[in-house]
């Protein structure tokens, strides 16, 4: 057998594929694995003409058993994936195995070509049915060209379409990943993936500050399906917030925008909260909206409310990857609600768990700043018996503090601030020799 397959073999070959796509058919998937196996693994059957279909199926059974791995494998062997009748999707499936094992580089690449090769086999059966002599007027080949002409693309044209979109998100290519969102839409109205493709699209037009656009996109969308409720909602959020208005132009309006926003973020994180019990990553959703939450409260200075919020994500556990900046906002918004002594504790707690982060420079300036709002403070003090007493020490811790941040991160952005307290701190005793020199 060192040249082609005898007639009976290619027929054995031709029941092998077809008992593959029934045991596909019928949810036997494991069967239609070892019935196609034969295609990858014996160097006799790969001789078969039909050993190129054969290979799709065991691609295929492999893909829907997870076995991305041998599924990568067989389907690479189809390249370069010309024929018409299951070329398409099996780069599809290829592009979903390289998606899935993080290769966005390849899974862009096939993604693309799956939904060309479409494109072409779709013109290239335009032009066959012009010339029915080509295929001897054959009413197989016929019925089979003019279902890929009449009929709308298949499933996996439409899913490589969106997962493009989601690749080009993820990529931070926004606007590509716009357009590839809006194609969706519009070509397949009917699809599963129909809300989800328009609710990232609403994503890509908040990521690319059309913030007016989004609402519009997401607003419908907010009870269309149940599951994707607190993500439409959080992104709604994040509209109203790109449209409040500057607040150095109308502080008033802008707060009024931005406590619009809050109550959005608030329906958002109970959405989330009631599809813990339905959906495993619920709960991280909702940790993301009440941090964004927490975040926009800062900025209309609902500081003392916003470290209860990252307080209570530190309790839940609801992002535990990202407990290190929490911590760090925890001690910052409480420090701007004018609670120092809870801010010191937060810095404290900072520094012996994440003691050699980044951000340790912003916490230990926060915790010298604390120190320097208390000399503020006692100034006020109008019993100056109390101001004599305490002076002193805040004084030393102060300087102390704000030492420590200026000799151990001389490039942290605020170390100039951090000199100008210090220096404050040396005027305010009245020691006029080292305040100018601890200014810069």
């Amino acid at each position: 057998m060192d040249g082609k397959l005898s007639v009976d073999a290619e027929w054995f070959a031709r029941a092998r594929c077809d008992l593959a796509e029934m045991q596909l058919r019928t949810g036997k998937i494991k069967e239609s694995q070892a019935s196609a196996a034969v295609f990858v693994v014996d160097p006799i059957w790969s001789k078969s003409r039909y050993a190129n279909l054969g290979r799709y199926y065991h691609g295929y059974a492999s893909v829907l058993l997870k076995d991305q791995v041998s599924g990568q494998r067989t389907l690479s062997l189809l390249a370069p994936f010309s024929d018409a009748d299951f070329g398409s999707h099996a780069r599809y499936l290829l592009a979903r195995t390289h998606h899935l094992a993080d290769e966005r580089a390849e899974a862009t690449t096939h993604y693309d070509g799956a939904i060309a090769d479409y494109a072409k086999n779709k013109a290239a059966a335009i032009e066959l049915l012009k010339q029915p002599q080509k295929f001897n007027n054959d009413p197989e080949v016929r019925g089979r060209l003019e279902a890929l002409v009449k009929n709308p693309p298949p499933d996996h044209v439409a899913r490589a379409t969106f997962y493009l979109g989601v690749l080009h998100y993820e990529a931070g290519k926004f606007s590509d990943a716009k357009l590839r969102f809006a194609e969706f839409v519009k070509q397949f109205p009917q699809a599963m993936l129909r809300t989800e493709a328009e609710l990232r699209l609403g994503y890509c037009q908040v990521q690319l500050k059309e913030y007016a656009d989004a609402l519009k996109t997401l607003t419908p969308l907010v009870e269309k399906e149940a599951r994707l409720n607190d993500q439409v909602l959080f992104w709604i959020g994040k509209a109203q917030v790109g449209l409040a208005p500057d607040a150095s132009v109308n502080p008033q309006a802008h707060t009024q925008a931005l406590a619009a926003a809050l109550n959005t973020f608030r329906q958002a994180a109970d959405r989330a909260a009631k599809l813990g019990d339905q959906d495993p990553d619920a709960n991280s959703r909702r940790g993301e909206i009440l941090l964004e939450l927490a975040d926009q409260m800062q900025r209309i200075w609902q500081n003392k409310e916003a470290a209860v919020v990252y307080n209570q994500l530190l309790a839940e556990k609801s992002l535990p990857e990202r407990d290190e900046e929490i911590m760090q906002r925890v001690a910052n918004a409480l420090q701007l609600a004018g609670d120092h002594d809870a801010s010191d504790k937060a810095c404290l707690a900072f520094t012996l768990r994440f003691g050699q982060s980044t951000l340790m420079p912003a916490v230990q300036f926060t915790f010298a700043e604390n120190s320097f709002f208390r000399m503020n403070a006692l100034e006020k003090n109008p019993d100056p018996t109390i101001r004599a007493k305490e002076m002193p020490k805040l004084f030393e811790e102060t300087v102390k503090r704000h030492q420590a941040v200026i000799a151990k991160y001389p490039e942290f952005a605020k170390i100039n601030v951090a000199r100008y307290s210090l220096g404050l701190a040396y005027y305010r005793i009245g020691d006029l020799k080292n305040a100018p020199g601890a200014r810069g």
